[in-house]
């Protein structure tokens, strides 16, 4: 019974240790920009692998939908999703750019548009 265990446990941890933080920060027609674990944020298509186990598979005007390990995520412009999925839901968090600005990606009447925060 043991041996049946250990292998069970092994690959849940592994695919926790998969898991990545995904912050949705741009939306385009069949593309999303996102930040993945707090890098730099970078552009996916449609269907393309974000990390281990994570896939965008849809992208509209206001949201993107994520498939990870198999279940759906929609995420909206601004959402978290991750380890601390939900525990942030109705804020954002900015991180400065090389030349210390807070740049976000909005929207103003369906366009979108790369704004400066001022802090």
């Amino acid at each position: 019974m043991r041996k049946f265990f250990l292998p069970v446990f092994l690959s849940v941890f592994v695919m926790l240790a998969h898991a990545a933080d995904i912050d949705v920060v741009g939306l385009f027609p069949g593309k999303a920009v996102l930040v993945v674990d707090g890098g730099a944020p970078k552009t996916f298509s449609v269907g393309a692998t974000i990390s281990p186990g994570v896939k965008l598979v849809a992208v509209s005007q206001t949201s993107a939908t994520l498939d990870v390990n198999g279940k759906r995520d929609v995420l909206a412009l601004g959402q978290h999703a991750g380890s601390a999925a939900g525990s942030d839901a109705g804020s954002v968090t900015l991180r400065a750019d090389s030349r210390g600005h807070f740049v976000a990606e909005g929207q103003i009447n369906g366009g979108t548009v790369r704004m400066l925060v001022d802090t």
